[in-house]
């Protein structure tokens, strides 16, 4: 089967890490996958290239007023038996492009949760009731958002979370138990990440004496992370807080860490935490989405009200309270935990079956 993979471009964040490893995995069942950009960041590029993924950046698609037109005539040429569509500027564009005579099965992913039924979600909805084949979220919550307010969609929605690969997202060799603690936070410092509010628990900490070191990693560019740069230098949080960009390599970070951290408003089902469980790390994370069906609060680690910044801080202290045996404890049934819900064959074969 020939399947085209469409997205935005392979930056670093969590959808593109997501659809390299659906390409990748596409590759290795035997199928002939494209993956089709139209903006030139190509963190995963690597990867694909790796997996024999044939990969295009069209930079003619960059014109909005011409993307559609070229991107259809692209495909008409390379006629894909399936079209995996990621993020929402790109599956409402793949349905206009079958709605204009692309003649391929259509599978468009919801990677977010929705916190309202706007018009944007409207408009998005319609279009998947129109022309998709299947809509594919990475979480139960968005299954239901999409299932409550677009009845019609209901026999098209199948759920199927995201791909971890814990052969490479491992436990290191146990770390000795130290004065102060490594947690590491990965996100893009955005409104969504909450990380503001996070800095505001980090203050209270250190009012509170508690040795922590944080380093942040993800794109820190824009007006909010500069405000959130300037509120740790305020609160003299330099020396406890960095951000330190994108990684190529966030498994070491991982593995050099003794807490996970994630403060989010809002997720889908969030790759990180995935991540950290996957190498053995105890998580802290808002109790939002799906977050409670993939951390066992107080078993593989802990959860807090992510609007409440006495509530964030109160919890990192609970586990910064805990003997070295009970934080590694807490990572080993993260760990357990991962290798339960996060298998690579259950991730194909789930789209395995919608393109079948």
């Amino acid at each position: 089967m020939k399947i085209l993979c469409l997205i935005e471009s392979l930056a670093s964040g969590g959808a593109e890490r997501q659809i390299a490893g659906l390409a990748s995995l596409l590759k290795e069942e035997g199928h002939e996958v494209a993956v089709w950009t139209y903006y030139p960041q190509d963190f995963y590029r690597k990867q694909l290239d790796e997996a024999g993924v044939d990969y295009r950046c069209i930079a003619k698609a960059r014109n909005k007023l011409v993307r559609i037109p070229v991107l259809l005539i692209e495909a008409r040429r390379w006629k894909p038996d399936a079209v995996i569509a990621y993020l929402p500027s790109v599956t409402k564009m793949a349905c206009l492009m079958k709605m204009f005579g692309l003649n391929s099965k259509l599978i468009v992913s919801e990677r977010n949760t929705s916190q309202k039924y706007g018009l944007k979600e409207r408009i998005r909805f319609f279009l998947y009731k129109l022309e998709a084949d299947w809509v594919v979220p990475n979480s139960h919550m968005q299954e239901r958002f999409i299932k409550e307010h677009c009845p019609g969609l209901t026999n098209r929605v199948r759920t199927i979370t995201n791909l971890i690969d814990t052969d490479y997202f491992s436990p290191t060799v146990e770390t000795e138990d130290e004065k102060s603690l490594r947690m590491v936070c990965v996100a893009r410092v955005i409104p969504q990440k909450n990380v503001s509010r996070f800095i505001d628990s980090v203050a209270k900490l250190k009012n509170r004496g508690v040795q922590l070191k944080i380093d942040w990693f993800g794109c820190a560019d824009g007006t909010y992370a500069e405000q959130c740069l300037e509120k740790i230098m305020k609160n003299n949080l330099t020396d406890i807080i960095e951000f330190r960009g994108v990684t190529n390599d966030i498994r070491d970070e991982y593995r050099k860490a003794d807490v996970f951290c994630l403060p989010s408003l809002r997720e889908g089902f969030p790759n990180v935490i995935c991540e950290a469980m996957s190498c053995g790390l105890p998580v802290l994370c808002s109790r939002i989405c799906d977050n409670a069906d993939i951390v066992m609060d107080g078993v593989s680690g802990l959860m807090f009200d992510p609007n409440d910044e006495s509530d964030i801080a109160d919890k990192i202290t609970a586990f910064m309270q805990m003997s070295h045996n009970e934080r590694m404890l807490m990572g080993n049934a993260g760990r357990h935990r991962a290798l339960e819900l996060f298998s690579r064959e259950h991730f194909i074969n789930a789209y395995e079956n919608l393109l079948k």
